[in-house]
């Protein structure tokens, strides 16, 4: 009890530093869900898209966010087999509970997947996707005045969406890490670990997809990111690398939009093409 009471006091000036707020977007002490945080002092905008990594910042109390794709195109090739998949407006809703918490609903789309096996008639199934609830927790510099900013999301998928779902419960964690490195450049690291359903093997197994992106900003409107992603199966024991890349353009500061590809650097991984919106309300 003596140590745990010395390493509480060691840390009080840790803690006071990141309790400290800029006067613009995080004075956040009285809002909540039900008495939001006035429009004019709205922390920035920092969607989870368009890449996989995702922000570690969080919704403002009592304000909506709406993100997702318009459409997206997936391609692969693999041992004389191809396919081809359509999805249709997935979306992510996200709702601020507290300066440091938000929930969200993830609606995955419409999905139209065309596959031409090596030597068998074409196949066609469509439907659509599951659906999975989230909660983020930032952890440190959800205000825009420290250099670096972390959270932790918490997720579970429902096996909802019959023949285009998983076809089985799936949980994870998503942890971030964002430094901002200049007044135009940004790094976030991420590791996620999922426990994932295998619907033709009918089991589950662990996922791990680390990535990392950096984002570079040419004016108030308009910037790009590149990032690098890997996905390891443990079922399959092995690795899945990709390289996605894009602009993002903001109109004002409630409206951003995005296009993106994703272009395989390992064998048998899938090709992607999209693009997409956020909107804050």
């Amino acid at each position: 009890m003596t140590k745990l009471y010395w390493l509480l006091v060691a840390l009080l000036p840790l803690t006071t530093a990141y309790a400290q707020r800029p006067a613009k977007g995080t004075e956040m002490d009285g809002y909540s869900l039900f008495r939001p945080v006035p429009r004019d002092s709205l922390r920035d905008l920092h969607p989870d898209r368009p890449g996989v990594t995702e922000s570690p910042f969080t919704i403002d109390p009592g304000h909506f966010q709406v993100e997702g794709d318009f459409l997206r195109l997936l391609t692969s090739r693999s041992a004389g087999n191809r396919s081809r998949t359509w999805q249709v407006t997935p979306l992510v809703l996200k709702l601020g509970l507290s300066d440091k918490t938000d929930f969200q609903v993830a609606l995955e789309p419409y999905t139209i997947e065309k596959e031409w096996p090596q030597n068998e008639p074409q196949q066609r199934r469509s439907g659509f996707g599951d659906v999975a609830f989230r909660l983020k927790r930032n952890l440190f510099g959800d205000d825009d005045e420290t250099r670096a900013a972390m959270s932790v999301t918490g997720f579970v998928r429902l096996p909802t969406g019959g023949g285009e779902g998983v076809g089985g419960t799936e949980m994870g964690l998503v942890l971030p890490l964002n430094y901002h490195l200049t007044t135009s450049w940004d790094l976030t690291a991420q590791l996620e670990g999922d426990r994932a359903y295998d619907r033709e093997a009918g089991r589950h197994y662990f996922q791990f997809v680390p990535g990392i992106t950096a984002e570079h900003t040419f004016t108030e409107a308009l910037g790009v990111y590149g990032e690098v992603v890997g996905r390891w199966n443990t079922r399959k024991n092995e690795w899945q690398t990709t390289f996605n890349f894009g602009p993002e353009i903001k109109v004002g500061e409630n409206i951003q939009f995005d296009m993106g590809a994703v272009l395989p650097v390992t064998p048998d991984t899938e090709r992607e093409f999209f693009v997409g919106i956020t909107v804050r309300i």
